[in-house]
């Protein structure tokens, strides 16, 4: 597998330099040793700065999509214990034994200021701005090839439960959603395995490059890195 590359629009006259260069960073294909540059040092700078760039881009992008995954998992963990003492509130209150007026009250009082609960802590779960949980598919980079990409799909990973619906007399969403969220974070746990992978990628055509890649806190005021 080889990739095209016109040295003339990168500034660099030897082809053949760049194509080897290029291979090492992007493909692992260090078999082949690069010769030496001929005239100056400019032959091997170039290049150099240009993979670094791309593949620094990449990186951060793992990064921000690793921030992005560890966000909606402490989110969904903070729903789910909620969402757990609403179960339990739900069973005390339908319990044979009957409680008493004041602690069916109690226990009503907290499980709506639990289901309130659920929706803030979704709603404000956010990542450099964006709205981690507002349904929308997320892309990152998970390795320094093309097609090395993760995406957060928005109609099932990152889309908040609803439990509005829900009361100690019919729990029943509380449940679904208990389930939903349990089903959200094993996706999540996959893509933050793949992400971490995709660091390590990374950094291992790092070694190879010889040359380090800006990381977010080398980028002022940088963004969010998503692929759209």
């Amino acid at each position: 597998m080889s990739l095209s590359i016109n040295p003339d629009e990168m500034g660099v006259q030897d082809s053949s330099r760049l194509q080897q260069l290029w291979e090492v960073a992007l493909l692992g294909n260090a078999t082949a040793a690069p010769r030496p540059p001929e005239a100056t040092d400019e032959v091997a700078v170039a290049p150099l700065t240009v993979v670094s760039g791309s593949l620094g881009a990449g990186a951060r992008s793992a990064q921000d999509g690793l921030a992005v995954v560890q966000t909606a998992d402490s989110a969904y963990g903070d729903v789910a214990s909620l969402l757990r003492r609403m179960d339990l509130i739900a069973a005390l209150c339908g319990a044979a034994t009957p409680l008493s007026p004041t602690a069916q009250s109690a226990l009503q009082a907290k499980f709506e200021d639990l289901q309130v609960e659920v929706q803030r802590i979704q709603a404000a779960a956010s990542w450099k701005g964006l709205d981690v949980l507002a349904g929308h598919d997320l892309t990152f980079k998970d390795g320094p090839a093309t097609e090395d990409n993760v995406t957060l799909d928005g109609a099932t990973t990152l889309t908040p439960v609803d439990v509005s619906d829900a009361s100690v007399a019919d729990p029943s969403s509380v449940t679904a959603a208990l389930e939903s969220v349990q089903g959200k974070r094993a996706d999540l746990a996959v893509a933050k395995d793949r992400l971490t992978e995709g660091l390590r990628a990374f950094g291992a055509v790092e070694q190879q490059v010889g040359v380090p890649f800006p990381r977010q806190n080398d980028v002022p005021g940088a963004g969010l890195s998503l692929l759209l």
